[in-house]
Protein backbone atom coordinates (compact mmCIF):
# COMPACT_ATOMS: atom_id res chain seq x y z
CA UNK A 1 0.00 0.00 0.00
CA UNK A 2 1.33 3.42 -1.00
CA UNK A 3 0.41 6.35 1.23
CA UNK A 4 0.89 10.10 0.91
CA UNK A 5 0.94 12.37 3.96
CA UNK A 6 0.16 15.76 2.45
CA UNK A 7 0.63 19.19 3.96
CA UNK A 8 -0.50 22.44 2.32
CA UNK A 9 1.26 25.23 4.16
CA UNK A 10 0.50 28.93 4.03
CA UNK A 11 4.06 29.85 2.94
CA UNK A 12 7.16 28.07 1.70
CA UNK A 13 9.14 28.95 4.84
CA UNK A 14 6.60 27.08 6.95
CA UNK A 15 6.72 23.34 7.58
CA UNK A 16 4.17 20.92 8.96
CA UNK A 17 5.28 19.02 12.08
CA UNK A 18 2.02 17.04 12.19
CA UNK A 19 2.71 14.91 9.11
CA UNK A 20 6.28 14.29 10.26
CA UNK A 21 5.13 13.26 13.73
CA UNK A 22 2.56 10.85 12.28
CA UNK A 23 5.17 9.39 9.91
CA UNK A 24 7.86 9.00 12.58
CA UNK A 25 5.45 7.43 15.06
CA UNK A 26 4.14 5.00 12.44
CA UNK A 27 7.64 3.79 11.63
CA UNK A 28 8.42 3.27 15.31
CA UNK A 29 5.14 1.42 15.86
CA UNK A 30 5.99 -0.87 12.94
CA UNK A 31 9.17 -1.92 14.74
CA UNK A 32 7.40 -2.28 18.08
CA UNK A 33 4.21 -4.09 17.04
CA UNK A 34 5.31 -5.78 13.82
CA UNK A 35 2.52 -4.54 11.55
CA UNK A 36 3.97 -3.02 8.36
CA UNK A 37 1.75 -0.41 6.71
CA UNK A 38 3.72 0.01 3.49
CA UNK A 39 5.38 2.95 1.79
CA UNK A 40 4.73 6.42 3.21
CA UNK A 41 5.64 9.57 1.29
CA UNK A 42 5.59 13.08 2.76
CA UNK A 43 4.99 16.08 0.51
CA UNK A 44 4.58 19.69 1.55
CA UNK A 45 2.98 22.20 -0.82
CA UNK A 46 1.69 25.73 -0.20
CA UNK A 47 -1.61 27.48 -0.86
CA UNK A 48 0.33 29.66 -3.32
CA UNK A 49 1.33 26.73 -5.54
CA UNK A 50 -0.49 26.42 -8.85
CA UNK A 51 -3.43 24.17 -8.05
CA UNK A 52 -3.30 22.15 -11.28
CA UNK A 53 0.40 21.38 -10.71
CA UNK A 54 -0.25 20.06 -7.21
CA UNK A 55 -3.21 17.97 -8.35
CA UNK A 56 -1.18 16.53 -11.25
CA UNK A 57 1.73 15.67 -8.96
CA UNK A 58 -0.56 13.82 -6.55
CA UNK A 59 -2.57 11.97 -9.18
CA UNK A 60 0.39 10.82 -11.28
CA UNK A 61 2.01 9.17 -8.25
CA UNK A 62 -1.06 6.92 -7.83
CA UNK A 63 -1.35 6.70 -4.06
CA UNK A 64 -3.67 4.17 -2.43
CA UNK A 65 -4.17 6.35 0.65
CA UNK A 66 -3.82 10.12 1.06
CA UNK A 67 -3.81 11.85 4.43
CA UNK A 68 -4.40 15.62 4.50
CA UNK A 69 -3.51 17.90 7.40
CA UNK A 70 -6.33 20.48 7.42
CA UNK A 71 -6.11 23.98 8.86
CA UNK A 72 -8.15 27.15 8.50
CA UNK A 73 -5.73 28.53 5.90
CA UNK A 74 -5.82 25.49 3.62
CA UNK A 75 -9.30 24.00 4.01
CA UNK A 76 -10.57 25.53 0.74
CA UNK A 77 -7.50 24.34 -1.18
CA UNK A 78 -7.63 20.84 0.34
CA UNK A 79 -11.38 20.63 -0.32
CA UNK A 80 -10.77 21.12 -4.06
CA UNK A 81 -8.05 18.47 -3.98
CA UNK A 82 -10.26 15.90 -2.25
CA UNK A 83 -13.09 16.52 -4.71
CA UNK A 84 -10.91 16.21 -7.81
CA UNK A 85 -8.87 13.25 -6.53
CA UNK A 86 -12.06 11.29 -5.88
CA UNK A 87 -13.39 12.12 -9.35
CA UNK A 88 -10.28 10.76 -11.04
CA UNK A 89 -9.47 7.97 -8.59
CA UNK A 90 -12.56 7.05 -6.54
CA UNK A 91 -10.78 4.03 -5.05
CA UNK A 92 -8.20 6.22 -3.33
CA UNK A 93 -8.82 6.35 0.44
CA UNK A 94 -8.72 9.91 1.77
CA UNK A 95 -8.03 10.58 5.45
CA UNK A 96 -8.32 14.06 6.91
CA UNK A 97 -7.24 15.39 10.28
CA UNK A 98 -5.99 18.51 11.97
CA UNK A 99 -7.45 21.44 13.93
CA UNK A 100 -9.98 22.45 11.29
CA UNK A 101 -11.68 19.05 11.14
CA UNK A 102 -10.49 17.10 14.17
CA UNK A 103 -12.83 18.59 16.75
CA UNK A 104 -16.23 18.05 15.19
CA UNK A 105 -16.21 20.92 12.68
CA UNK A 106 -18.13 19.95 9.54
CA UNK A 107 -16.96 21.03 6.09
CA UNK A 108 -19.38 19.72 3.47
CA UNK A 109 -16.96 20.63 0.68
CA UNK A 110 -14.40 18.08 1.89
CA UNK A 111 -14.67 14.60 0.39
CA UNK A 112 -13.13 11.91 2.57
CA UNK A 113 -13.38 8.35 3.83
CA UNK A 114 -12.11 8.91 7.38
CA UNK A 115 -11.57 11.88 9.69
CA UNK A 116 -9.14 11.61 12.58
CA UNK A 117 -10.50 13.35 15.65
CA UNK A 118 -7.98 14.63 18.16
CA UNK A 119 -4.37 13.51 18.16
CA UNK A 120 -3.27 11.64 15.07
CA UNK A 121 -0.13 9.66 15.86
CA UNK A 122 -1.86 6.55 17.22
CA UNK A 123 -5.11 6.92 15.28
CA UNK A 124 -3.39 7.04 11.88
CA UNK A 125 -1.28 3.96 12.52
CA UNK A 126 -4.17 1.95 13.92
CA UNK A 127 -6.39 2.89 10.97
CA UNK A 128 -3.67 2.03 8.46
CA UNK A 129 -3.11 -1.36 10.10
CA UNK A 130 -6.82 -2.13 9.79
CA UNK A 131 -6.81 -1.04 6.13
CA UNK A 132 -3.75 -3.14 5.28
CA UNK A 133 -4.85 -6.22 7.24
CA UNK A 134 -8.53 -5.73 6.29
CA UNK A 135 -9.54 -6.72 9.80
CA UNK A 136 -9.53 -5.36 13.34
CA UNK A 137 -6.10 -5.79 14.89
CA UNK A 138 -5.59 -5.53 18.64
CA UNK A 139 -3.09 -2.84 19.60
CA UNK A 140 -2.07 -1.84 23.15
CA UNK A 141 -3.93 1.47 23.07
CA UNK A 142 -7.53 2.59 22.69
CA UNK A 143 -8.75 2.87 19.11
CA UNK A 144 -12.27 3.55 17.86
CA UNK A 145 -13.86 3.78 14.41
CA UNK A 146 -17.40 5.15 14.33
CA UNK A 147 -18.47 5.37 10.70
CA UNK A 148 -16.01 7.83 9.21
CA UNK A 149 -14.72 9.05 12.58
CA UNK A 150 -11.45 7.69 13.94
CA UNK A 151 -10.14 8.45 17.42
CA UNK A 152 -7.80 7.24 20.14
CA UNK A 153 -7.34 8.36 23.72
CA UNK A 154 -5.03 11.23 24.60
CA UNK A 155 -1.33 10.39 24.72
CA UNK A 156 -0.45 10.77 28.39
CA UNK A 157 3.33 10.51 28.06
CA UNK A 158 4.57 12.90 25.37
CA UNK A 159 8.03 11.34 25.61
CA UNK A 160 6.54 8.25 23.96
CA UNK A 161 6.20 10.29 20.75
CA UNK A 162 9.54 10.08 18.90
CA UNK A 163 11.53 13.17 17.98
CA UNK A 164 10.62 13.99 14.38
CA UNK A 165 13.93 15.49 13.29
CA UNK A 166 17.14 13.59 12.56
CA UNK A 167 20.34 13.84 10.56
CA UNK A 168 18.69 12.25 7.53
CA UNK A 169 15.73 14.64 7.20
CA UNK A 170 16.98 17.91 8.71
CA UNK A 171 18.23 19.14 5.31
CA UNK A 172 14.61 19.11 4.07
CA UNK A 173 14.00 22.03 6.40
CA UNK A 174 16.77 24.26 5.04
CA UNK A 175 15.59 27.89 4.81
CA UNK A 176 12.38 26.93 6.60
CA UNK A 177 11.08 27.38 10.12
CA UNK A 178 11.60 24.42 12.44
CA UNK A 179 8.53 23.85 14.61
CA UNK A 180 8.96 22.22 18.00
CA UNK A 181 6.43 21.07 20.57
CA UNK A 182 7.46 20.74 24.24
CA UNK A 183 3.90 20.64 25.61
CA UNK A 184 0.32 20.04 24.52
CA UNK A 185 -2.77 21.73 25.86
CA UNK A 186 -3.42 25.06 27.53
CA UNK A 187 -4.36 25.99 31.12
CA UNK A 188 -6.92 28.54 29.94
CA UNK A 189 -10.46 28.23 28.59
CA UNK A 190 -10.73 31.13 26.14
CA UNK A 191 -13.97 30.73 24.17
CA UNK A 192 -12.41 32.00 20.93
CA UNK A 193 -9.50 29.53 20.94
CA UNK A 194 -9.54 25.89 19.86
CA UNK A 195 -6.94 25.02 22.49
CA UNK A 196 -9.63 25.41 25.15
CA UNK A 197 -11.24 22.19 23.89
CA UNK A 198 -8.54 20.20 25.67
CA UNK A 199 -8.33 20.58 29.45
CA UNK A 200 -4.96 20.67 31.14
CA UNK A 201 -1.37 20.75 29.94
CA UNK A 202 0.92 17.80 29.23
CA UNK A 203 4.65 18.47 29.29
CA UNK A 204 7.58 16.78 27.63
CA UNK A 205 10.17 16.02 30.31
CA UNK A 206 13.04 18.50 30.45
CA UNK A 207 15.78 15.95 29.75
CA UNK A 208 14.10 15.12 26.45
CA UNK A 209 13.61 18.84 25.68
CA UNK A 210 17.29 19.61 26.35
CA UNK A 211 18.37 16.69 24.17
CA UNK A 212 16.13 17.83 21.31
CA UNK A 213 17.32 21.43 21.57
CA UNK A 214 20.94 20.26 21.53
CA UNK A 215 20.26 18.56 18.21
CA UNK A 216 18.93 21.83 16.73
CA UNK A 217 21.90 23.81 18.01
CA UNK A 218 24.45 21.31 16.69
CA UNK A 219 22.66 20.95 13.34
CA UNK A 220 23.00 24.64 12.52
CA UNK A 221 19.31 25.36 11.96
CA UNK A 222 18.46 29.08 11.88
CA UNK A 223 15.10 29.29 13.63
CA UNK A 224 13.13 27.09 16.01
CA UNK A 225 9.55 28.04 16.78
CA UNK A 226 7.95 26.52 19.86
CA UNK A 227 4.29 25.75 19.17
CA UNK A 228 3.42 25.45 22.86
CA UNK A 229 0.15 27.34 23.39
CA UNK A 230 1.44 29.33 26.38
CA UNK A 231 5.14 28.60 26.75
CA UNK A 232 5.50 30.23 30.17
CA UNK A 233 2.37 28.89 31.85
CA UNK A 234 4.86 27.09 34.09
CA UNK A 235 7.39 29.82 34.87
CA UNK A 236 9.94 27.55 36.53
CA UNK A 237 9.98 25.19 33.55
CA UNK A 238 10.17 28.06 31.05
CA UNK A 239 13.08 29.58 32.99
CA UNK A 240 15.04 26.32 32.84
CA UNK A 241 14.50 25.98 29.08
CA UNK A 242 15.50 29.60 28.42
CA UNK A 243 18.56 29.21 30.63
CA UNK A 244 19.58 26.10 28.68
CA UNK A 245 19.23 27.94 25.37
CA UNK A 246 21.21 30.96 26.58
CA UNK A 247 24.00 28.77 27.90
CA UNK A 248 24.26 26.45 24.89
CA UNK A 249 23.34 28.65 21.92
CA UNK A 250 24.87 32.00 22.90
CA UNK A 251 27.56 31.79 20.20
CA UNK A 252 25.37 30.20 17.52
CA UNK A 253 23.50 31.75 14.58
CA UNK A 254 20.12 30.48 15.74
CA UNK A 255 17.01 32.10 17.21
CA UNK A 256 14.07 30.71 19.15
CA UNK A 257 10.47 31.90 19.01
CA UNK A 258 7.93 31.48 21.82
CA UNK A 259 4.29 32.38 22.37
CA UNK A 260 4.05 33.68 25.92
CA UNK A 261 1.64 35.33 28.30
CA UNK A 262 3.16 38.68 29.25
CA UNK A 263 1.15 38.80 32.46
CA UNK A 264 2.81 35.59 33.65
CA UNK A 265 6.37 36.90 33.69
CA UNK A 266 8.05 37.20 37.08
CA UNK A 267 11.39 38.59 38.21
Amino acid sequence: MRTLLCAVNSKYVHSNPAVWSIYTQAREFEKTYGFDIGEIVIKEYTVNDVYENVLYDILTNKYDVIGFSVYIWNVAYVSRLTQDIKKVNPECIIIIGGPEVGYGTEHTSLVYDYVVQGEGERAFYALMVSLVKKENVKLPFEFQVDGKKVATGRIKDLASIPFIYNEENISRFDNRIIYYESSRGCPYSCAYCLSSVERGVRYLDLDRVFNDLSFFIKSGVKQVKFVDRTFNCDNDRAYKILSFIIENAKDKDINFHFEVGADLFTD
